[in-house]
């Protein structure tokens, strides 16, 4: 062989050792021609099986579903520089009803509700009492319920104490005439005022007196009138019946303003103020709105219950709301304007709150925030969110079961993540060695499957049986 055939030898030799050498570097890389196959590896599992995983499109083996695409490759978790993740395959975010909402700001209310009865206002309460002696001739007002009016007598009371005052008057009022009588009568100090003074402590009104001014003749009944409109709650005579000075015929209630009496948990005490507006409503009206305002509220707590009471002033012209009526209310105070997302968005897990972030269409990662109040259906963020983010709203908790489920799940980053950070990287777990199948071709084939095999209780109970023998 000549010297020039083994130059060509040697050279081609070298050429292979090159191209092999770099073959395994490029490989080692990442960017050899199986490094997609490495890198980019796919898995498939069942959406209604989760803990079935397998590494080539099928079926399920215990639902027989067709599997869906998992995790699309690692090149996703490595652009965006991320340590955990969940990745949701279209055909997941279908079967999740999988929505995606931005932060906004909006306005913030702080929502309180109660419940409560309708009472009487105690300053529209009064009663009907007899100013003399006497014996009741007539009842105007003969049943509870009955609108009183002011200007209609309830009652006619019989007393013959009134004959001396209403002649001491006649008297007095011929003596000075009709023109000068009038004048005199509003005169303090005039016999004729001082006589009319003592018929209105009896009960007598102006125009009983014009009355008795035209008669000219002494009346031995009286006629006793309401001091102000309202319902009769209470009749306490009947015609016939002698009373004394001072007794209650009637009890009235003016209901044309009532209170709302309603008890609030003391952790609600620092927003309510004297003056904020109350929406109400009952069963009795379903769909109509009752308004009225806090006028007062108690300083002192139920030690059972722990809540205090606080009382609202409603107009009921119209006399819808009768006492002892049960309502629900609802007092709103504005908070100003702050973040806000979906309360459904906002994952508990013991004392934390997580959101789940979509760094890219189809990832998403966790971040821990601080929530404020909840206001319908709308919850207050107080940190770990921007205006401009995106996160799960609808589906938020599959993605956190999602989470849990992967390699390292008890780890996720529900658990782990510290507020606005990514969580750390789930440990994978070690491959099983496959396993034949038993019990024939109808047998399960989970060879491929990612499931703990744990001993059951009792192998190991033989075990330790051998071990003893």
């Amino acid at each position: 062989m000549s010297i020039t055939s083994k130059k060509y030898i040697v050279a081609a030799v070298m050429a292979v050792i090159v191209i092999a050498a770099a073959y395994a570097v490029l490989t080692r890389s990442g960017h050899g021609p199986h490094a997609s196959n490495v890198a980019g590896q796919v898995e498939y599992t069942c959406p209604m099986h989760p803990f079935v995983v397998k590494d080539r499109p099928g079926s399920c083996p215990v639902c027989n579903m067709e599997l869906v695409r998992k995790i699309e490759g690692n090149a996703d978790a490595k652009d965006l520089n991320l340590k955990e993740h969940v990745y949701l395959s279209p055909a997941q975010k279908v079967m999740a009803n999988l929505e995606v909402v931005g932060v906004v700001y909006k306005p913030l209310f702080k929502e309180i509700e109660a419940a409560g009865v309708i009472n009487y206002d105690q300053a529209r309460q009064g009663k009907i009492s007899a100013w003399i002696a006497g014996r009741i001739e007539r009842l105007h007002a003969n049943t509870v319920g009955m609108q009183a009016n002011r200007t209609r007598p309830v009652a006619e009371l019989n007393s013959p104490e009134l004959i001396s005052a209403e002649e001491e008057y006649l008297d007095v009022y011929r003596s000075t005439g009709q023109a000068e009588g009038n004048q005199l009568q509003q005169q303090a100090g005039s016999p004729l005022y001082q006589a009319a003074s003592r018929l209105r402590r009896l009960g007598f009104l102006d125009a009983q007196l014009k009355d008795l001014q035209k008669s000219g003749k002494p009346n031995v009944r009286i006629l006793v009138f309401p001091p102000f409109n309202g319902i009769i709650t209470s009749k306490e005579v009947q015609e016939g019946q002698y009373v004394k000075v001072g007794d209650t015929l009637f009890s009235l209630a003016d209901l044309t303003q009532v209170w709302g009496e309603l008890d609030v948990y003391e952790d609600e005490f620092p927003f309510l103020k004297v003056g904020q507006q109350v929406s109400l409503s009952t069963r009795s009206y379903p769909g109509r709105e009752f308004v009225g305002s806090i006028s007062f509220i108690s300083p002192f707590l139920d030690p059972k219950t722990r809540t205090a009471r606080i009382r609202v002033i409603i107009q009921n012209r119209h006399l819808l709301l009768k006492p002892e009526m049960v309502v629900s209310a609802t007092i709103q105070i504005p908070l100003g304007t702050g973040l806000a997302v979906p309360a459904e968005a906002v994952v508990t897990t013991g004392d934390r709150n997580m959101v789940w972030i979509q760094a890219k269409p189809g990832v998403f990662i966790p971040r821990e925030v601080k929530i404020g109040v909840r206001y319908r259906s709308d919850i207050q963020i107080l940190s770990g969110l921007a205006k401009d983010d995106v996160l799960a709203a609808s589906g938020a908790y599959l993605i956190d079961s999602e989470a849990q489920l992967k390699p390292g799940g008890k780890e996720s980053a529900t658990k782990q993540a510290p507020s606005g950070t990514p969580a750390t990287a789930a440990v994978p777990a070690p491959p099983e060695q496959p396993k034949p199948a038993i019990g024939g071709n109808d047998a399960l084939d989970k060879s491929d499957m990612h499931m703990s095999q744990e001993p059951p209780p009792r192998a190991a109970g033989n075990a330790l049986k051998q071990k003893q023998r």
